[in-house]
């Protein structure tokens, strides 16, 4: 008897352990920044030409469920991929370019069986002075 209360002990001791390492941490912004390769066409009329303006629909993560973007790293993750393509305008009302995001949804497993993520944005982009 006292071997099997040993054995159950020691399976709660694992399932706790597991529980407490599985806390779902905020997503990293530097890991959504996507970088320029040859495969991805770009514009050098946009260079130096586009400005972050409205970005919302992030989360903050709750540490009991899943990691999600909230607004912060969201915008900071679009702001390094326009940067990291050149894009980005030093001043943003010079820009002749305004991109609006909305972070709709995250697809993503509950547990680590697969690190594939899916996002759904919608963009909006608007010419003309971006300040205005």
């Amino acid at each position: 008897m006292t071997r099997v209360i040993r054995c159950f002990t020691l399976s709660l001791i694992f399932i706790a352990y597991a529980g407490l390492n599985g806390c779902a941490t905020p997503a990293e912004t530097q890991a959504m920044i996507v970088s320029p390769d040859a495969s991805l066409g770009q514009n050098p009329k946009l260079k130096g030409k586009v400005a972050l303006g409205n970005i919302a629909g992030g989360q903050e993560t709750n540490p009991l469920w899943t990691s999600q973007v909230d607004n912060k790293s969201f915008t900071e993750a679009l702001r390094g991929s326009l940067n990291a393509f050149g894009y980005l305008a030093s001043d943003s009302a010079a820009a002749s370019h305004k991109v609006d995001a909305n972070l709709m949804s995250l697809v993503q497993p509950a547990f680590g069986l697969t690190l594939d993520v899916k996002s759904n944005i919608q963009y909006s982009v608007t010419t003309g002075n971006a300040s205005k």
